[in-house]
This record gives C-alpha cells, sequence and structure tokens, in this order.
C-alpha cells in the first residue's frame, strides 16, 4: 500500500478516525489502535514476509528484556547482544542474497524480500546496542511493536533511535489540531515531489534499457534524471512519513537537508539520508575507529591528534574503518555486485575527503579567497561532489556491473552506433535543469516546515517564511496535494522501498 495511492489515502483517513475516538480514551487504547493499523497496513504483503516480521520482532523483544535482565553480567549481555545481532544479519543475508543466488529457481517464493526488512532490522539493532550501553531503557511490549513496525516508517525509514521514539509515545492522547495541520503539510510537498519524480523517471529508464546504444546526450540525460528521480522520490517520502507521523503527534528527526548543494563528500553524507549516515557512523564507523585507537595510543603513547595526522594513524583511525563502513552500507542497500562498488565508491571519496582535511589543507595554511573567488570555489566544489554522486548513482540504478559499465562508457561517447537509442527532447532538458537548479537554489523542505529555526535562500541570502497554521500556508499545501493527487491516475512505487 503505497503513500501516493488512494488505498492509503483511504487507509489514513480511517486510521486518524478511529485513532481519535480511543486516543481520548487512553494512551493504551491509542496505542494498541496504532499497532493495529500497522499489522492491517503490513497485511498486504505475502504471508511468510508476516511472519518474518513477527519473528523479528519477538526474538528482538526476547533479546531486549535478556540483555536489561543481565545488567550486573555485562559478558553475559555481550554474548546475548551478538547472537542477536548475528541472527538479525543473517536473516537479512538470507532474504537479500542467499534466496537471490540459490533459490532463484526452485523456490520463486523466497525471492520476495519482505517489505522494510533492512530498515526494520538495522533499527533494531541499534536499539540492543543502545540497551547494552545503557543508553536506552527498555519498555512494554506495545511499545516495542510500534517502533519495529509502526506503518508511517517501516518501508524505508527513516531510521530511529529506540529511546527517542518510545520517549514520545508517553504524549499520546488523540489527535491535536496543530500536529494535524503540520502533517498534512509535509504530506502534501512530499507527494507533490514523488510527482515531480516520477515526471523524470522516463529518461533514465529508457538509459539503462539502451545501454551502449546511446548517445552521450541521452547518457547524460538520463544521469541528471536520476539523481534528480531519487533526490525527489527519497525526499519525497521521507517528508510524507514525517507527515504521517506527525498527524499523530510523533516528530521525526530531518532526513534530507538539500544534499545537492553539498560543497563536499563529507558534507553531501551529511545531508542525505542523515538517519543512515548517523547510524552507520554511530555503530559502524566509531565502534571500528576507536577500536584502532585505543591499539595506536597503547602502543605509541601518544596522542590522538598526532596519530591521526600520521599516514599510518590516518589509514588505521580513518581510511579503513570509512572504507568497512561504506562498503557494508552498499552492501545493506541490495544485492548484487555493483551496491558493492557504490559503497567502496563512496569509501574511497570519503576517504580522499577526509586525507585533504586532516593531512593536506593544515599544512598548505591557505589564505581566504576574494568573495567573488570564494562563491566560484564553492560552486566548482558543488558540482565536483554531484559529479562524484552521479559516479556512485550509475552502481546504484544499474542492474549489474555490465550494465553499469555500458552506462559510463555512453557517457564519455563510446556507444553501438548501430541501434541509437532515441535523444531527449528539448523540452525534457528544460525541465531537467529546472528541477536541479531548484536543488540548488531551495533550502530544504524540512527545514521550512520544521518552523524553528529561520532559514534563507543559499546565494541569495533572502529569509523565507516558515511553517505557521495560516490562510497562505493552507492555500499551497492545497495546491500541492491536487498536484500530487493528480498523479494518482499512474501511481508508481517508492525506489527505496526495494532496498
Amino acid at each position: 500500500m503505497a503513500f501516493n495511492s488512494f488505498n492509503f489515502a483511504v487507509f489514513l483517513l480511517g486510521v486518524l478516525v478511529v485513532y481519535q475516538v480511543f486516543g481520548k480514551v487512553s494512551r493504551q487504547a491509542g496505542m494498541v489502535t496504532l499497532a493495529a493499523a500497522s499489522l492491517l497496513f503490513y497485511a498486504s504483503q505475502p504471508w511468510h514476509a508476516i511472519i518474518v516480521l513477527f519473528g523479528s520482532l519477538s526474538l528482538n523483544y526476547c533479546a531486549a528484556l535478556l540483555i536489561e535482565a543481565n545488567q550486573d553480567r555485562p559478558v553475559l549481555q555481550g554474548r546475548i547482544l551478538w547472537l542477536a545481532v548475528a541472527a538479525n544479519i543473517g536473516a537479512l543475508a538470507w532474504f537479500k542474497y542467499v534466496s537471490f543466488y540459490f533459490l532463484k529457481e526452485s523456490n520463486a517464493q523466497a525471492l520476495i524480500m519482505p517489505l522494510g526488512i533492512s530498515f526494520f532490522t538495522i533499527m533494531q539493532i541499534g536499539a540492543l546496542i543502545d540497551l547494552r550501553q545503557g543508553g536506552a531503557k527498555l519498555s512494554g511490549p506495545l511499545e516495542y511493536v510500534l517502533f519495529g513496525a509502526w506503518f508511517p516508517h517501516i518501508m524505508s525509514g527513516p531510521i530511529l533511535r529506540f529511546q527517542d521514539f518510545t520517549r514520545q509515545l508517553s504524549g499520546l492522547g488523540g489527535l491535536r489540531a496543530m500536529d494535524v495541520a503540520a502533517g498534512l503539510t509535509y504530506f502534501s510537498v512530499g507527494l507533490f515531489k514523488k510527482a515531480l519524480a516520477d515526471r523524470v523517471g522516463a529518461t533514465p529508464n529508457l538509459l539503462y534499457e539502451h545501454a551502449g546504444h546511446a548517445m552521450p546526450e541521452l547518457v547524460w540525460a538520463g544521469l541528471l534524471g536520476y539523481a534528480l528521480q531519487l533526490y525527489f522520490d527519497f525526499s519525497g517520502y521521507s517528508d510524507m512519513a514525517i507527515g504521517i507521523a506527525r498527524m499523530f503527534s510523533i516528530r521525526y528527526p530531518v532526513n534530507f537537508d538539500a544534499p545537492y548543494q553539498a560543497t563536499s563528500i563529507i558534507d553531501f553524507w551529511q545531508r542525505w539520508h542523515m538517519s543512515l549516515t548517523r547510524f552507520i557512523m554511530g555503530y559502524i564507523y566509531n565502534p571500528i575507529s576507536m577500536a584502532f585507537a585505543r591499539r595506536e595510543l597503547a602502543r605509541t603513547k601518544s596522542s590522538y591528534k598526532k596519530i591521526i595526522t600520521t599516514g599510518r594513524g590516518f589509514f588505521k583511525l580513518v581510511a579503513l574503518p570509512m572504507l568497512i563502513t561504506m562498503t557494508l552500507a552498499g552492501v545493506w542497500h541490495g544485492y548484487g555486485l555493483q551496491f558493492l562498488v557504490f559503497g567502496v565508491l563512496h569509501g574511497i571519496f570519503l576517504t580522499i575527503n577526509n586525507a585533504w582535511r586532516i593531512l593536506l589543507k593544515p599544512r598548505l595554511k591557505l589564505a581566504p579567497l576574494p568573495p567573488i573567488l570564494a562563491g566560484f570555489a564553492r560552486a566548482g566544489s558543488a558540482i565536483l561532489v554531484l559529479l562524484c554522486v552521479i559516479a556512485g548513482q550509475i552502481f546504484f540504478r544499474a542492474s549489474s556491473i555490465h550494465n553499469a559499465i555500458l552506462v559510463l562508457q555512453g557517457a564519455i561517447g563510446i556507444h553501438d552506433s548501430t541501434a541509437m537509442a532515441p535523444d531527449p527532447s528539448w523540452r525534457g532538458w528544460a525541465f531537467t535543469f529546472l528541477l536541479l537548479a531548484s536543488t540548488w537554489i531551495m533550502p530544504s523542505s524540512q527545514r521550512i516546515l520544521d518552523g524553528t529555526v529561520p532559514v534563507k535562500l543559499p546565494f541569495f541570502g533572502i529569509e523565507l517564511p516558515l511553517w505557521r497554521p495560516s490562510l497562505g500556508w493552507a492555500v499551497c499545501a492545497c495546491l500541492l496535494l491536487i498536484g500530487g493527487v493528480y498523479a494518482f491516475s499512474a501511481p508508481s512505487g517508492f525506489l527505496y522501498v526495494q532496498f
């Protein structure tokens, strides 16, 4: 049941009405309503997907109970944690890799990956780690079910921390007009973004279907089109997820912050899918880096700052943990060597960026540039970052390594001239550049709708009006909603749902 469908609109309206009735009775009745709605939402999946979800929730909740019950036995706690993490990763690996490679012909049912398994699995792994480290406190089973399976975030996140989510459940108690209004605005913006993503999706599909037979004009139109499709599709989904949760007075963290305005690849990952970045840095990169740091500190008897500025120290404390982290992030996204390459590429990009930041830039002692030159440097950096991102997206979108290589060859003019694919029209180019300009000029919609911190237009310094419950914002939301609903006639799934 996709967010951009009439079925979901009817479902959401029904849940809001029922929740308003039972949420006023008691907090517990409201949570039961939301949990039942989430299970009903997931009921459209194949039977084995529901079993996997129940199994995941049951296993991890039991592991959480055991971890909390053995606080005075840290060794046993650690063993329970690692067994639970291994079970989670094993289930994820089975559905994302083993079933595809070994059961492809013998068991077609195994090919159907449970909806949202990547997201509800790593969220629960994070919860177990937080419980083990004392950063969270276990609530009741109902709160845990909502954390792991609530319908606004089960498909594609955002990836939430256990304590941040369950802390807000204490405030449930019926609908609040302000939150419903803000949530509807978020939802309308996200739905309109999804319509834009679908509008630019045809050219990328044409490119990858005709990889090796496309002129550079089609290749670059397709590459830019996919960059925009992925941007508006996933940021639109995030807006809608944030909006749905907000209708029930649950606040999700900002997940996108104008990532194509980034001037470094580090800056990009701090803006793109921010909840994933927080997870992989907090639960993968930092522990690996700190493990190496402890060894180096014990070996050299030096300070962390001195160690990290040496070649050996930089490799162990930054480069190697970054390559491991991003490789795992790439593999997490999907099956196939192309996702491995996607992760490795970004690991290399981030390592180079960190090498410049930690090793080279402090030693060069560059003088500040004049304002005009600084502006050109900033624009050039943004373009370079976008090109690096597009290089990674080729492997992210391609069906195989071979397919990605054909697209790369087409980008530099190597193609099969015997079977040419059609070139894009000037209208398509105009629409593509208009959307691309909007990603460079407009600030994040989530920052504007958050309504707490002033937001300015990049390059112009013009302060934009933040969201407030007003007639003007209501008209804007209605127009965006109408534009998004217009696309209901040919709804398409969200790109990240496949992961």
